[in-house]
């Protein structure tokens, strides 16, 4: 055993585990992580914005997904997405994304706004919840907290329609 600080081989080992354990372990990576990895990684999260497609008419479909699980391209400068019947914006994810971008120090210049802000209209029920996605079939607490959010973070409440959320909120306490 080794008696001094290996410092890169520690580096290395935070960078395998940054995807893997929990939160109070990943904070010690906050001083090892390179412009270029936060940059890498910034331009990932962007690769997963869903832009508005006025061919399909895709408003509540935008903002960004969880991963590139249908297997599109890596384009994190895109102004446009390539669409699939399923492939929708999520609510949590857009709330993980934008709060991720922050952290990582971006300044949400590539973030499309608009769209985002239209979707959550969208996704906004009759009884003042949400849904995650455009065709779901889930509504609680958790995503009237994401749109709100979001809202927050775009400075811009717009799609919310706030009497119906308070409403919702009410009904749902016990």
């Amino acid at each position: 055993m080794s008696e001094t600080f290996e410092k890169d081989k520690h580096i290395k080992y935070f960078e395998r585990c940054l995807k893997m354990l929990p939160y109070y372990y990943t904070r010690a990576l906050d001083d090892v992580l390179t412009p270029d990895i936060k940059q890498k990684t910034i331009d990932w999260i962007y690769a997963q914005q869903i832009h508005p497609d006025p061919n399909i008419g895709n408003i509540g479909q935008c903002g960004f997904r969880g991963a590139p699980f249908l297997g599109h391209k890596f384009e994190p400068n895109a102004k446009e997405t390539i669409h699939e019947t399923y492939d929708a914006s999520n609510l949590a994810m857009t709330y993980t994304a934008l709060i991720c971008l922050i952290i990582l120090g971006d300044d949400l210049s590539r973030v499309n706004r608009k769209a985002i802000i239209e979707s959550i209209s969208k996704l906004q029920q009759e009884d003042g919840s949400f849904s995650p996605v455009i065709f779901g079939m889930e509504f609680d607490m958790r995503f009237l907290y994401c749109a709100s959010v979001i809202s927050y973070i775009l400075n811009d409440w717009s799609g919310i329609n706030i009497e119906k959320s308070i409403d919702f909120i009410k009904r749902s306490q016990v």
